[in-house]
């Protein structure tokens, strides 16, 4: 009766052992379990960070683009406007030459 009470407590014991490796492996789990929700939730807080910069960053791109957009056609206006002086005065240039022509030829 000893040695079966004996084998009981062994049986026992060594269930007891294999429960507690168990439960040891659970927390492992859980714990690589909350790392890995951890881990989830910081990269879709870096995602949408990734997004609203991504976001800033096209409108920096487009505001830029519209503003080198106007730069350039007021440019173009200015190049044009000067060009246009630049015909006058050279017209007004060559009448006033024709007309000097006109006086020396006349005298």
């Amino acid at each position: 009766e000893c040695e079966d009470h004996k084998r009981s407590l062994e049986s026992v014991s060594s269930e007891l052992f294999h429960l507690r490796e168990m439960a040891e492996e659970m927390e492992a789990y859980k714990a690589q379990a909350l790392d890995v929700k951890l881990l989830r939730e910081e990269n879709l807080r870096v995602e949408q960070d990734l997004a609203s910069v991504s976001s800033q960053f096209q409108a920096e791109v487009d505001r830029l683009k519209r503003e080198l957009q106007l730069k350039l056609e007021n440019e173009r206006a200015d190049h044009l406007e000067a060009l246009f002086r630049l015909n006058q005065e050279k017209e007004e240039s060559e009448s006033l030459l024709k007309d000097s022509y006109g006086i020396i030829q006349t005298r």
